[in-house]
């Protein structure tokens, strides 16, 4: 999560058998803190070995995995988010609007995986107040779509949020959406982008999965999380 472009490995083994067989590979639990909040201090364009989506209990699980990775972003939007307020629409084509609007309440944080917002992605009402949307960047794009259901709550009582999209080479693009109580005044930074590498092997499909990916990678492990996700008992 620091400045500056990064290759970072994670664990290949752990929790597992420790052996790379193919059945457990990735399968330790490990986390990559988010922590910009500025285009200044935006974290570059990094490339991540080993990023394991979640796999447990009431999961869809397309292998066996003891573990999962984490990206902790609790420092961009101020805390945890519950499942109610994320979403991950598998890059599907035309819902990025709504499925953005349908998880960011003025008053929850939120996090939402999207597919890449492109010029005929918006709605009616945000293409009629925001004629110049063809033409804006991603982050634009976003914050225009952002602002058409932000009614503001005037309370003091607003929550930040954080969408990726997705494109096709497996790259996620982190935007910061800094949401004031007046309406319409969310401001969206991009803070960095992440590939994540995949292996061609369909016993490590959630290796690199971003469609895969649950709230549970998005919530750092605390004792009783660890216990839960291992089964580790005194």
């Amino acid at each position: 999560g620091d400045t500056g472009n990064d290759l970072i490995v994670l664990s290949s083994n752990g929790i597992g058998d420790g052996v790379m067989d193919g059945i457990y590979d990735g399968a330790s639990t490990e986390t990559i803190d988010i922590n910009s909040k500025t285009a200044a201090n935006a974290f570059g364009s990094d490339v991540v070995y080993n990023f394991t989506a979640y796999a447990g209990p009431g999961q869809a699980a397309p292998v066996v995995n003891a573990g999962y990775d984490i990206f902790d972003v609790t420092n961009v939007i101020g805390g945890t988010v519950t499942a109610g307020n994320f979403i991950n629409t598998v890059q599907t084509d035309g819902v990025e609007e709504a499925s953005v609007l349908a998880v960011a309440p003025e008053t929850s944080r939120w996090i939402a995986l999207i597919d890449t917002v492109e010029a005929d992605d918006a709605s009616p009402a945000t293409l009629l107040a925001n004629p110049t949307f063809g033409t804006m960047t991603e982050a634009q794009r976003i914050q225009a779509m952002y602002r058409t259901g932000d009614a503001g709550n005037g309370a003091g009582l607003s929550k930040d949020g954080l969408a990726i999209t997705v494109d096709a080479d497996n790259i996620g693009r982190f935007y910061f959406v800094d949401n004031g109580d007046l309406a319409a005044d969310a401001i969206v930074t991009f803070i960095g982008q992440i590939e994540l590498a995949t292996y061609d092997d369909a016993d490590k499909l959630a290796i690199g999965n971003w469609d895969l990916m649950t709230v549970q990678n998005f919530t750092p492990l605390g004792a009783t999380g660890i216990v839960n996700t291992f089964g580790i008992f005194p």
